[in-house]
């Protein structure tokens, strides 16, 4: 409102100043035919400005929302693509559980181990990419299961080489595998409802955001 009042101030005190110097010229033809063109010229500016003015806001308010569902697009893509990331790593991750679950005994070797790259590389970055909070927690509880399950393979693995195993004996390692193994399994059903439950969350969050729509 205050635009509107300080541009009509700037153009109608002009043209009342010209339109006031009009009126005290000597009568004549050419004022007579000048002042009613001036005085409808003049009244047509004036009341044009705020419709002028009006219509300006009007197209950067829809400028600027346009902005806005445009980021959200982009937000609601990125996040899709970095779910699918993560459905396809945990996935895997549960699979390879099952393996463990099937062949780890004492004295056998596991070269591989659990994914837990991508959870850890965005543990914060994922908050700026979802906006679903109870997704995000999920995520991090799966992060917290599959890394303390990563590290008891890792300690089962390293039992089977180098000075640890010189030192304790064959025997001593098969008791100490034991023992992770025995805890690892102890850690298998909440490790799995992690992942179930942070891939059910992934799933309905990516059917909620279909790229195609969301990409448009």
């Amino acid at each position: 409102m205050r635009a509107v009042v300080i541009s009509l101030a700037a153009v109608a005190i002009p043209i009342l100043a010209t339109w006031l110097g009009l009126q005290f010229l000597p009568q004549s033809n050419f004022r007579d035919a000048f002042l009613p063109n001036f005085s409808a010229t003049a009244l047509g500016v004036v009341l044009g400005i705020p419709v002028a003015l009006a219509l300006n806001r009007a197209q950067v308010k829809q400028e600027e929302a346009a902005k806005v569902a445009a980021d959200e697009r982009r937000r609601s893509v990125r996040a899709v693509q970095y779910l699918k990331m993560l459905q396809f790593s945990l996935s895997a991750s549960l699979q390879f559980l099952s393996r463990i679950e099937a062949n780890l005994q004492p004295g056998t070797i596991i070269y591989s181990n659990l994914d837990n790259e991508q959870l850890e590389s965005t543990a914060a970055l994922k908050y700026e990419i979802l906006d679903d909070l109870s997704l995000a927690g999920s995520l991090d509880v799966v992060r917290f299961h599959i890394r303390y399950m990563s590290r008891l393979l890792d300690l089962y693995v390293n039992m089977s080489f180098g000075g640890l195993r010189s030192a304790i004996g064959d025997s001593g390692m098969l008791r100490q595998q034991e023992l992770i193994i025995a805890e690892i399994h102890r850690g298998m059903p909440d490790t799995r409802n992690a992942i179930d439950d942070a891939l059910a969350k992934v799933a309905s969050f990516i059917s909620s955001h279909p790229i195609e729509e969301v990409g448009q």
